[in-house]
């Protein structure tokens, strides 16, 4: 499945309360990530936003 038009989603990684992460191809950036899909009730919620949005700042610094 191609989301967005740039990424390709590959394998699910795992699930939990704030939604499922799967193994992904970024396709401009040439790379493998991982995407997570939150359920709709916890996208619309600003509070759940502000940590994911948090959580993907963090995670993007990770060099391994």
């Amino acid at each position: 499945m191609l989301l967005h038009n740039r990424y390709l989603l590959r394998c699910e990684l795992g699930s939990g309360s704030f939604g499922t992460v799967f193994q992904a191809y970024d396709k401009q950036e040439e790379r493998c990530v991982a995407v997570k899909e939150m359920p709709y009730q916890q996208a619309r919620n600003l509070k759940h936003l502000e940590l994911i949005e948090r959580e993907a700042k963090v995670l993007q610094r990770l060099n391994h």
